[in-house]
């Protein structure tokens, strides 16, 4: 004997299916990435809002993302004189 639940369930999977066979879907597609150590970075800046002595104030956030390990840096940049504990221009 086959359940409701069972029923429904095939038939679920087997609509997104034919949906997909026709074209009015697109099928799931996954593309893996390969990146070498010590190859690839990511780098941005934002703005972020922080509370210094108690004043409300913002500032740009260096972000780094290392592509291999996925390890990630993030450091406040005083834009007013252009440089950051990095040694980085802004």
């Amino acid at each position: 004997m086959v359940s409701y639940w069972m029923v429904r369930e095939y038939v679920a999977t087997r609509r997104r299916e034919i949906r997909v066979e026709v074209g009015r879907e697109p099928a799931n597609a996954f593309i893996p990435q390969e990146h070498l150590p010590g190859r690839e970075a990511e780098v941005d800046f934002g703005d972020v809002a922080i509370r210094l002595r108690g004043e409300l104030v913002t500032c740009a956030l260096f972000s780094l993302r290392l592509s291999y390990s996925g390890k990630a840096v993030h450091r406040p940049v005083d834009r007013t004189n252009g440089v950051s504990d990095l040694g980085l221009a802004a």
